[in-house]
């Protein structure tokens, strides 16, 4: 399990409910009665909040703002708009709230008050971090900023608030020594300006130190240091009981979970009642799905499976509605989905255990569409609309991402303190950007499970079968669907098929013969199991789960035959699926246009194609890809081979003129301009670079500019657009590479391609020789071929072909560390 996911929704810090409460009076207004006007509501929203009748403050508030703004009084639209945005932060309205603090900050700079700035940078910051780990860069870059701006005695309050917002980075960051002592910092800030006699500030003051407790106590918990973590987590009990403030819903459940590691489940059981009835009473000011996965937990310790499953659903139910208010950005989405992942297995895992030990009916149905739902809901949110929030985007966004690209990579190669607080700064200002954009689009939408599976056997044909995987640390699962049928079988723990993946692909990697033995363990261990029928069905779709993404399934062994082994290639087409949800779109039509290949760039100026001149760099259509014209490795080498690889397939592929980027036309422009028009099959021979310390993302390494600049093409640069492309063929450098999250799926290039609007993808998860392209020749002849005779879906089929052809070639390419490599990822 991830930090994401072990790191929980924590109570809201006061900077973010109510960050100035006293009255601002810069600024001017155009009569006295609106002033008068506006000081009563000021008065009056303030006392609706404080007596906790949120929607009236929110109202209020509301208008103030409006009325604020057209008084042309900057101070006082931002202490609404910043009170506004707090009441929606505390109802858990992350979206609302983003909205409010974006239209905040432009009157925030015209007010000119450093502290007000610096308030609302501190609560951007927090609302960044609110769930999962978010965009921990940008909400770190605001820390930093706003600090300083806080550094007056009056703005205390606000500075433990953010003292506890780093504390929280850090934790997400696995920074726990900086975590701890910042939470400490926090805690004595709070004391040092605590005055007991003045009533106000010191409640708040303990409210701040509750705040900070609670959350140190959860980050000790997280790591294990169940000692430490009892003192903080009573310190803060104790705090609220002293002064009378009631015992918070999270102190309730954290205790739980605590006292639940203990062994202490009479207690723990008390305590998260407690929080249930507190969370009730307080409405939608509290997380509830967390309070019912941690019941959920502490029934499952008692033995309780099926109360246990009922409060995973219950659970699930919020999170269904609660998914709505994810900020949308991807770096947050693809934080939430691992987030909210472990209310999700331990769903699965329940219902499992149910359904194997008390044979307990429907179980095997609902797991599979609960553990599909997480799946559905990422992919919805990526593929549906390709590109499209991104196309709101300026190009102030474009020049920003461009000098990013440039920053990050000039920074790591010279590190320079300067250069990396432009990274930050950067960073910082292209996810506000995205994030506005985002708000403008129907971003996510509400999903549940049901229907998945009847959707899903109803698109499959007579001689195709979905394995989809789940994997967990106690055991894991495998669920076969059949146009006839669905069930379920166990599999062994992570830990083993992990080690064993590993083990397998390095002895393919290495054509060591040992891998013939292992592969036809680990084809025991995954599908063994399965039943005849549907192992005997010809084409075989994947649904894969974390480590069992980088695996060349290809050359697992199915058996022996006649001295040799049998590879599974040789039974089945395989192919991936990012979800089992997505065959319900089928069928999908082929995208007909022209054969698109990019190929053998110009990598260094020594090439004698390299046709240097004055910097001559021109602006790209906004509306396709940015480029890192930047210091990239200069001296990469050339790939002699994938030029006649790309006019080779390009001549068997197409009867008509082909469209072909070699030397220098290989670039991003040309490239931006190529795929303008519908393209049915784009084919990159080049290399794919390694990720920066930035970020983790492959790019695509393109020819020199006529300057000299590296250019390339990142993920994110293809995520962001929409094509129209039928296959897309990355041949090389294992370009099939990425992380492998358990709800999000496989990252990296072949998503970004499938998100951008490709209907297939084949890969590779490693370096191959750069011969020809032997592989694609055959490739593409048979992909033709079945095309012409009507066969659906032919891209598996012709995957297999290629890799048969090699097997049997009887030469040094028939190993498998030369075919097994290869890989397809379709939409459906």
């Amino acid at each position: 399990m991830d930090r994401a996911g072990k790191f929980s929704l924590l109570a809201l810090i006061g900077v973010s409910l109510v960050a100035s409460a006293e009255t601002p009076r810069a600024g001017t207004l155009d009569s006295t009665p609106r002033l008068a006007e506006l000081d009563s509501l000021q008065d009056r929203s303030y006392s609706l909040l404080k007596e906790g009748r949120t929607t009236e403050a929110l109202a209020a508030f509301q208008l103030g703002s409006r009325l604020a703004k057209s008084a042309g009084n900057a101070c006082l639209a931002t202490w609404f708009l910043n009170n506004q945005a707090g009441t929606s932060f505390g109802l858990y309205r992350y979206r609302d709230a983003l909205a409010t603090y974006l239209e905040e900050k432009p009157w925030a700079e015209r007010c000119g008050d450093r502290s007000r700035l610096g308030i609302l940078l501190a609560n951007i910051a927090s609302l960044y971090t609110a769930t999962g780990t978010g965009d921990l860069n940008a909400a770190a870059h605001m820390v930093r900023q706003a600090m300083p701006l806080l550094a007056d005695p009056a703005n205390a309050p606000h500075r433990v608030s953010l003292l506890i917002t780093g504390a929280r980075i850090d934790a997400m960051l696995g920074n726990e020594a900086n975590s701890i002592s910042g939470f400490h910092a926090a805690i004595e800030e709070a004391a040092r300006y605590a005055n007991p006699a003045d009533k106000q500030p010191w409640a708040a003051a303990q409210r701040r130190q509750v705040t900070a407790w609670k959350e140190l106590g959860e980050e000790l918990l997280r790591s294990g240091r169940y000692q430490q973590a009892e003192y903080a987590l009573d310190n803060a009990y104790r705090l609220q009981v002293m002064n009378s403030i009631p015992p918070s819903a999270v102190t309730y459940r954290l205790l739980a979970e605590l006292r639940r590691i203990q062994g202490d489940l009479p207690s723990a059981e008390r305590l998260i009642e407690r929080a249930l009835q507190q969370a009730v009473a307080l409405g939608p000011r509290v997380p509830l799905w967390r309070l019912y996965y941690e019941r959920g937990r502490i029934r499952l310790a008692q033995g309780r499976a099926p109360a246990a499953l009922k409060d995973f659903e219950t659970s699930i139910g919020f999170i269904r509605r609660y998914r709505l208010e994810f900020l949308p950005g991807d770096a947050f989405r693809i934080s939430n989905e691992n987030y909210l992942q472990d209310v999700f297995s331990a769903y699965v895992r329940t219902c499992n255990q149910l359904y194997f030990e008390r044979n307990v009916s429907g179980c095997a149905l609902t797991s599979f569409e609960i553990a599909e739902e997480n799946r559905a809901v990422s992919l919805r949110s990526v593929f549906n609309s390709p590109g499209g929030w991104r196309q709101m985007l300026n190009d102030r966004y474009l020049d920003q991402l461009n000098e990013l690209e440039n920053a990050e990579n000039v920074y790591r190669r010279r590190p320079d303190a300067a250069l990396r607080a432009r990274v930050d700064e950067l960073h910082s200002s292209i996810t506000e950007e995205e994030l506005k954009a985002g708000l403008r689009s129907n971003w996510l939408e509400a999903a549940g499970g049901r229907g998945i599976l009847a959707a899903c056997r109803a698109k499959l044909r007579h001689d195709e079968v979905v394995f989809s995987f789940f994997l967990s640390e106690q055991e894991s699962y495998r669920w076969t669907v059949t146009a006839g049928g669905l069930s379920l079988h166990r599999l062994p723990p992570i830990g083993e098929l992990q080690s064993l993946a590993q083990q397998f692909t390095d002895q393919v990697r290495s054509s060591s013969p040992s891998a013939q033995d292992t592969g036809r363990v680990l084809y025991n261990k995954l599908f063994g199991n399965a039943p005849a029928a549907a192992v005997a069905k010809r084409r075989w779709i994947l649904v894969l789960d974390r480590d069992l993404f980088q695996l060349p399934y290809a050359a697992l062994v199915v058996n022996r035959g006649s001295g040799r082994p049998v590879y599974l290639i040789e039974r089945h087409s395989l192919q991936q699926i990012p979800a089992a949800s997505v065959l319900a779109t089928r069928p999908s039509a082929p995208v007909k246009g022209r054969f698109l290949a990019l190929g053998d760039p110009v990598y260094n100026r020594a090439d004698h194609r390299f046709s240097g001149a004055a910097d001559t760099t021109r602006r790209w259509p906004p509306s396709f890809f940015t480029a890192s014209a930047s210091d990239l490795p200069a001296e990469l080498p050339r790939l002699p081979g994938s030029g006649k690889e790309i006019e080779t397939c390009a001549r068997i592929w197409s009867d008509r003129t082909p469209f072909i980027l070699s030397g220098m036309a290989a670039n991003t422009e040309s490239l931006a301009l190529a795929l303008r028009q519908p393209t049915s099959i784009l084919h990159v021979a080049a290399h794919f670079l390694p990720s920066n310390p930035f970020k983790t993302e492959t790019r695509i390494a393109l020819s020199l500019d006529t300057s000299g600049r590296a250019q390339s093409l990142g993920e994110r640069d293809i995520y962001s657009r929409s094509i129209n492309v039928g296959t897309v063929v990355l041949s090389g450098c294992g370009s099939g590479s990425g992380t492998a999250l358990p709800s999000s799926g496989l990252l990296g290039m072949t998503r970004a391609w499938l998100a951008s609007g490709a209907h297939s993808v084949a890969a590779s998860l490693w370096s191959t020789a750069d011969d020809t392209g032997d592989i694609f020749s055959v490739f593409y002849r048979e992909l033709r071929n079945l095309q012409s005779q009507g066969v659906p879906h032919p891209e598996p089929l012709a995957l297999q072909r290629a890799q048969l052809a090699l097997l049997s070639s009887q030469t040094w390419r028939a190993r498998p560390v030369h075919w097994a490599a290869y890989f397809l990822v379709t939409k459906d």
